[in-house]
């Protein structure tokens, strides 16, 4: 394995979590469902674009409280 232990298990959880998002799309696409979820960082709108979202404008929880991007796949949407 090149990197530390942390970078190892970052790519294996990425990893995961891209296998099992591609199985729900599966299901969504079937169904001629679209997904929407709220991605708590940037760097998850940019892992979830990957997989076909499109990413929307943020918004805070509260007054000066954390962004959220909320991102939307419709039905099909292939990965970019």
């Amino acid at each position: 394995m090149i990197g530390n232990g942390s970078q190892c298990a970052s790519a294996t959880a990425n990893d995961a979590s891209a296998l099992l998002l591609d199985h729900h799309h599966a299901a969504l696409d079937a169904a001629g469902t679209p997904a929407y979820l709220k991605a708590a960082t940037w760097q998850l709108t940019r892992f979830y674009q990957k997989r076909g979202y499109q990413r929307g404008a943020p918004f805070h929880l509260r007054d000066h409280g954390p962004a959220c991007w909320p991102m939307l796949r419709w039905s099909g949407s292939s990965a970019g």
